[in-house]
């Protein structure tokens, strides 16, 4: 992309100045809405630092590049993607959380509650188990892929159930 062109908020500017002109009328925010699906549509994010290394994006499985490559590529984008964010990331996960959760847990007599749902790095549940948090679960977002509700029966002792989220 070029410079001037290169963010949403570029895009968007770029697109304000034009109407300004009267060169686009209502086609606007279909523009708009195709220009960022463009720039929104990448695998792997330049490092600002080092120009030369790239880092996978998050869900890049959901984009149309990463949908459009043969199969070996998209073998080989997400090793790199497993890798990136499961593998490499697990020691700084520890460390930070290790370093702030002390803090956070001891500058309150609250209760504290860790979200642990979802896509999580592997050293967070022995994490809270150290610490003593308790997990989340929701009942209508089982961890098992073959369930359509989760059993609060089968649940940990540590941990706190909600039937549903509040959004």
């Amino acid at each position: 992309f070029k410079e001037d062109c290169n963010t949403e908020k570029k895009i968007a500017a770029k697109l304000k100045s034009l109407i300004a002109k009267s060169l686009l009328l209502e086609s606007e925010d279909k523009l708009r809405r195709g220009l960022f699906d463009i720039v929104q549509n990448i695998v792997l994010i330049r490092d600002p630092e080092d120009a030369r290394s790239f880092y996978p994006r998050f869900n890049l499985e959901d984009t149309s590049s990463f949908k459009d490559l043969d199969d070996n590529s998209k073998h080989i984008f997400r090793r790199l993607y497993y890798d990136y964010y499961f593998q490499r990331q697990e020691t700084l996960w520890r460390q930070n959380a290790m370093k702030t959760l002390p803090a956070l847990l001891n500058s309150s007599d609250m209760l504290a509650c860790g979200e642990d749902l979802g896509m999580i790095p592997s050293c967070v549940h022995p994490v809270m188990q150290e610490l003593g948090l308790i997990g989340l679960r929701i009942q209508r977002m089982p961890s098992e892929a073959d369930l359509e509700f989760g059993i609060p029966s089968q649940y940990g002792y540590m941990t706190v159930c909600f039937s549903n989220t509040l959004y």
